[in-house]
């Protein structure tokens, strides 16, 4: 399979790691030539320098002749129009990455019938679901259900009075049917063995039966709240589509921003948020408009800094949970520990789309702790599937993948090296991003 990327950023390159992991021939395509440079320095990829909608670039990538393209440049106008070009050269599937709703509204049967694009993907709008997700569980670090809700995924905080710091695994009884498959720490993923122990200060992955999950959660503090009040920060367009789909779920809104100008025209765009015009970092306006009370204060402006200094404002004002959007991931460990609890990366919630829309059929769900660059995976075990009755001990499976659980005839298995998979199993599997491709094929 041969696959063009144009975009060298975060998503491109996390796209263009994958697909050589999974055997693929790769170019990637890049007009910033420091950007290429960087990719080829770390990835065994085809790289060029040059413009998307250049005859002469499209002809050098051979995108005539790619099954897959995928267009994530910076500006939407290049994505469309290179993905259309590229369709008309004769490629494959194209996927195109749009970030404006008001270029996208509307205009989607066009994209796809007239211009050829099989599939765009709005960044915005992709976040302000991920972020909606996290509200409505009972914390706003990752939270995923798979299998139909029989196994659920859950990160908690280790608090720093907890009595299971320095404890070796090996000596921790949780109870009912669960299991720990990553330990972060200080940006770094630990897949723990029985010698491993918890610090103050890590986070954890837990994942299993929705019960056995949940009581785990509370011996570290986590309490299930209900969610109501939600204040949102910034005039972006994330912040908008947030408190769209916040409005239909029944949650109290208010939105702020320091522009009268832009909070008459969001006034006019959502029916039942409270738009308040005022500066985040006025104490007594966060006072008066809430913010102590609030159950989750969400930092949704147009750039990382004034997220992070957003959310730190409405975590000193007294807001119970803060979630600040960080378009750069490099930040988003640094940000947990400054005190912000969750970020979210639409760059990175993108490439997790893209990432998906690839994936064997058979994967039917994908949770990802993007900072930390792991995946969990739910894989359907086809009828006619040669990995069936083989201990899983035996199956060869990579450093770093781990099968979490086993859904069998409706009934949550935690495996050990001498289960077996059976056909139709639903199959809950931990990796590190590098190998979801090798776990996709090895199942």
């Amino acid at each position: 399979m041969y696959c063009v990327i144009f975009g060298a950023g975060v998503a491109g390159s996390r796209m263009a790691g994958v697909f050589d992991s999974k055997g693929y021939r790769v170019t990637v395509v890049d007009i910033n030539s420091d950007a290429i440079k960087r990719l080829e320095a770390r990835a065994d990829v085809r790289v060029l320098t040059g413009d998307i909608i250049s005859k002469e670039v499209l002809d050098l990538a051979e995108v005539g002749t790619a099954d897959l393209v995928v267009c994530l440049t910076e500006r939407d106008a290049d994505n469309i129009l290179g993905g259309m070009l590229c369709k008309q050269a004769g490629c494959g599937k194209v996927i195109a990455r749009v970030r404006s709703n008001a270029f996208l509204s509307g205009r989607e049967e066009t994209f796809h019938n007239d211009f050829g694009i099989d599939e765009v993907i709005c960044p915005e709008t992709l976040t302000a679901e991920e972020i909606a997700k996290r509200i409505a569980s009972p914390g706003v670090s990752a939270i995923e259900f798979f299998a139909d809700n029989k196994v659920k995924l859950r990160e908690l905080d280790v608090p720093d009075n907890s009595k299971y710091i320095g404890v070796p695994f090996r000596d921790v009884q949780f109870a009912g049917k669960a299991l720990v498959p990553a330990v972060f720490r200080d940006g770094r993923t630990i897949i723990p063995n029985g010698e491993t122990s918890l610090q103050a200060g890590d986070s954890f992955l837990v994942i299993g039966e929705p019960d056995s999950v949940k009581n785990i959660g509370s011996e570290f503090g986590d309490v299930m709240l209900r969610k109501r009040d939600v204040v949102i920060s910034g005039s972006s367009n994330i912040a908008i589509a947030l408190a769209e789909i916040l409005e239909e779920s029944g949650k109290r809104v208010k939105l702020i921003c320091d522009d009268k100008d832009a909070c008459k025209e969001i006034s006019e765009t959502l029916s039942k948020t409270l738009v308040l015009n005022g500066s985040i970092f006025d104490p007594a306006f966060l006072t008066e408009v809430g913010v102590p009370a609030c159950d989750v204060f969400v930092a949704a402006a147009q750039n990382d800094e004034n997220n992070i200094l957003s959310a730190l404002a409405a975590k000193e004002a007294g807001a119970r949970e803060v979630l600040a959007i960080v378009d750069n991931p490099a930040m988003i460990p640094v940000v947990r520990r400054i005190g912000i609890d969750t970020a979210v990366s639409p760059r990175l919630v993108t490439a997790s789309r893209v990432v998906r829309s690839v994936l064997s059929e058979r994967i039917r769900s994908l949770a990802v702790i993007s900072q930390y660059e792991t995946d969990t995976l739910e894989i359907s075990i086809a009828e006619d599937s040669d990995k069936t009755d083989i201990p899983l001990k035996d199956m060869g499976l990579p450093a770093g993948v781990i099968v979490c659980s086993i859904v069998r005839d409706g009934e949550v298995l935690i495996p050990d090296g001498d289960d077996v998979l059976k056909s139709g199993d639903s199959v809950i599997v931990f990796t590190m991003i590098k190998n979801v491709s090798a776990v996709g094929n090895l199942f």
